[in-house]
């Protein structure tokens, strides 16, 4: 290394540094804006729980919204009829509801410590398949560790299960991939591809281990009533869709056609062929991708980063589920493909509804674009390019508000109706500005684009796009 190339590697890193030194500031500071201290679906989650823990039916509104009253933050107590649903399938109510029966505080710090754990866990997992640690960290920090943490459900467990499934199929434990596969079933939407995936090309033990998982579930959903069941598949999973139509926080097909006019059923059966179409088509490039890579957890990764592209029902806490298939594939290109896989990552790893909202995630946000790239070994002036945009991207939406006007509850409500329905009515009455909130997606949307597109070209060896 030449005298003014050492010095110019010393004055770069001296700079990254100081911006490093300026981030953690900025972190520290943020105060109220701290994860932790929001855990917003946790009340949910607590209290779905606590009335499962009681005997009674978690889908109605009393006792949840009594539960959920008393414990739940500002926006319940701003409107007394409040409610969020509880969602999540009948197997997992014998696990959530030993939450249920601990103290409030007690049961939400060993949720947030659980959370946190399932994120460094993945970042473990990743780096164990030959990801560089740091690129990995880098890419989780915000659009998983913070996100999911300032959320605070399921979705990092599912999260983690996909990681282990896709570990286990790389180190070649059949038997575990397939009961991880099953142990991501918390989150059904997500997980059936990746189900349907590993059954089809995990191998006869896997196949078995998943099958023996699934019987599990079924013996645990046994334990419910079987009005619950046929109650959570009939009616409160349809009215959950149909509520979250216009949801701001969606990142759906189906938000997107209701944003321009389109009536609740027609996009959600638009939303529901494109998760189908997108699962069939992933399913089949993860097993190439998992040939030509050499690469077996390319057969989950790759379902899961196609079926949140879209849909009928995706939340922003979901986007990450496509961090594994972007960090291989930025791993495996090479040339112009890899500025480009970084580029995906960095829209990917930026959590833009959170970075909109919170002001101080907008340094965060630039350093965790600038560690990717630079792990990457992006080229410089591509590099410049990529964190200059999502900076000035950022920056153009400071000043526009990021806060939407959410609707209230009903006054009065029947306590044996569905809380869902109430949810319904709450969501309805919701409003926020059409532009920003779809453009803010934008970014997001490209990432996951990009990715796709990057999975479908490398899916057959070339020369400058994977390592030979």
């Amino acid at each position: 290394m030449s005298t003014r190339q050492r010095r110019f590697s010393v004055a770069a890193a001296t700079l990254f540094v100081f911006f490093g030194a300026l981030v953690a500031w900025d972190a520290v500071r943020s105060g109220v804006a701290l994860p932790w201290r929001h855990m917003y679906d946790f009340p949910v989650t607590y209290c779905g729980g606590r009335v499962v823990a009681g005997g009674n039916d978690p889908f109605r509104y009393e006792p949840l919204h009594h539960c959920q009253q008393q414990v739940g933050g500002t926006d319940f107590h701003s409107d007394p009829a409040r409610v969020l649903p509880w969602v999540i399938p009948p197997y997992s109510f014998p696990l959530l509801a030993v939450l249920g029966r601990m103290q409030f505080d007690a049961a939400r710090t060993v949720f947030a410590v659980l959370v946190a754990g399932a994120t460094l866990a993945c970042v473990v997992f990743l780096a164990s398949l030959g990801i560089d640690v740091t690129l990995v960290f880098a890419a989780l920090l915000l659009c998983v560790g913070y996100l999911l943490l300032y959320a605070a459900n399921v979705v990092a467990f599912t999260l983690l299960a996909v990681v282990l499934c896709g570990w286990a199929l790389s180190k070649k434990h059949s038997v575990a991939a397939g009961i991880f596969a099953a142990a991501g079933l918390m989150e059904p939407h997500i997980t059936l591809p990746i189900c349907a995936a590993v059954f089809l090309f995990g191998g006869l033990r896997a196949r078995i281990a998943l099958l023996a998982g699934a019987a599990v579930l079924a013996g645990v959903a046994a334990m419910v009533p079987i009005a619950q069941i046929l109650e959570y598949a009939t009616r409160v999973l349809p009215a959950q869709a149909v509520a979250e139509t216009h949801f701001p926080y969606q990142y759906s097909l189906t938000y997107v056609l209701t944003l321009f006019g389109t009536p609740p059923q027609p996009a959600i059966l638009a939303g529901n062929l494109m998760y189908a179409a997108l699962a069939v088509a992933a399913i089949g490039v993860g097993y190439k991708l998992s040939k030509t890579l050499n690469r077996p957890e390319m057969i989950v990764f790759t379902p899961a980063a196609a079926v949140v592209f879209g849909g009928s029902y995706m939340h922003m806490v979901d986007i990450g589920f496509a961090l594994p298939a972007a960090l291989v594939l930025a791993t495996e290109a090479r040339g112009r493909a890899r500025t480009i896989a970084g580029a995906a990552l960095c829209l990917l790893a930026v959590p833009w509804l959170g970075a909109w909202q919170f002001h101080h995630l907008f340094l965060l946000s630039i350093f965790v674009c600038a560690v990717i790239l630079w792990r990457l070994h992006v080229p410089l002036l591509s590099a410049a390019v990529i964190v200059t945009a999502v900076a000035l991207t950022l920056y153009a939406f400071d000043p526009i508000p990021g806060s939407f006007h959410s609707g209230l509850g009903p006054l009065h409500y029947p306590p044996d109706g569905l809380a869902v329905t109430v949810w319904q009515i709450i969501v309805a009455g919701t409003s926020a500005p059409v532009a920003p909130w779809l453009a803010i997606k934008i970014p997001t949307w490209l990432g996951l684009g990009t990715v796709l597109g990057l999975a479908w070209l490398m899916r057959h060896p070339k020369r400058d796009t994977v390592t030979a």
